[in-house]
């Protein structure tokens, strides 16, 4: 086993935790990391991520906005539930960061 190596993205979708679809045009949560910081931040399944520090979120335009994203800055995520809108502050932290792992052929002393 090998430490994964990730991009700038794929650590910060990690960070944030969670998983989505796209709803007519809306990004739709349908899951909820533990130690994340969607979690942390009170989100849950069913809400409508309508947009991070003010820029309008699609599926489209997501990893986008996400990958814009700056180390050790507040993000304040705007979404709805209930048709009541929220906003809350969040921060990425080093330790919502999950260690993956590559799996790599072991090497055989017999050859």
């Amino acid at each position: 086993m090998k430490l994964k190596h990730q991009t700038k993205l794929e650590k910060v979708k990690l960070q944030f935790g969670m998983r989505h679809i796209d709803s007519n045009g809306w990004l739709k949560i349908t899951h909820i990391l533990d130690g994340g910081a969607a979690q942390a931040a009170g989100l849950a399944a069913g809400d409508l991520l309508a947009s991070i520090n003010g820029q309008r979120i699609t599926s489209a335009r997501f990893d986008k906005v996400l990958n814009s994203l700056t180390k050790n800055q507040d993000i304040s995520p705007t979404f709805y539930r209930d048709d009541l809108e929220h906003e809350r502050i969040l921060m990425l932290l080093p330790s919502q960061l999950p260690k993956q792992y590559d799996l790599t052929t072991a090497k055989s002393g017999n050859t």
